[in-house]
This record gives structure tokens, C-alpha cells and sequence, in this order.
């Protein structure tokens, strides 16, 4: 059976900024809510510090929620809506 999510990826400022610069900072406040505000589930994978998957439709909210505070720090953002299986397929 096929699942509906969204891989929402949050795009980290240039490293190469200093840690005082603005865009940097707000960086900081961004990654601080991701990581206290979205915890691991099945419905909300942390693939990266700044990559999700979020299953749908059962858990839109924290996508919308992580486009929301991306918003407000100036952190731009994409996403793709993917359909897949509904579990992983496991390596050795």
C-alpha cells in the first residue's frame, strides 16, 4: 500500500558566514525549535539536521509548522511530496 509524505528539506545559511551574521543566528533559532519541537516518530523522521519526512495525511502540522518558522527566520525552504511504500526496506 502507498503512503503519501512530504520531504521537507530547511536550507542551511553559507557556513562560510560568520556565526555573529543575522542569517546565522536566526539558523540557530530555527534548528532549536526543529530539534525541541519535532520529535522522532514514525510519522516524523529526522533524515538530517535539516531534512524531514513527514508522513501525510495523518501529520501535515509539522511541516507546515517547520514552514512556518523557516518563514519568520528567513530560512528559505523546500519541499517534494513523495508516495512510497510503508515501510523501509532494510539492508544487511
Amino acid at each position: 500500500m502507498q503512503q503519501r509524505s512530504i520531504l521537507f528539506h530547511a536550507i542551511e545559511p553559507d557556513r562560510r558566514l560568520p556565526p555573529s551574521d543575522p542569517l546565522r543566528k536566526k539558523w540557530a533559532v530555527f534548528r532549536g525549535f526543529a530539534r525541541n519541537s519535532v520529535p522522532p516518530s514514525k510519522d516524523a523522521m529526522r533524515l538530517a539536521e535539516n531534512v524531514w519526512l513527514v508522513t501525510l495525511p495523518d501529520y501535515p502540522m509539522v511541516a507546515d509548522r517547520l514552514a512556518e518558522v523557516a518563514t519568520l527566520n528567513a530560512i528559505s525552504y523546500e519541499f517534494l511530496e513523495v508516495a512510497h511504500e510503508q515501510q523501509w526496506t532494510r539492508g544487511p
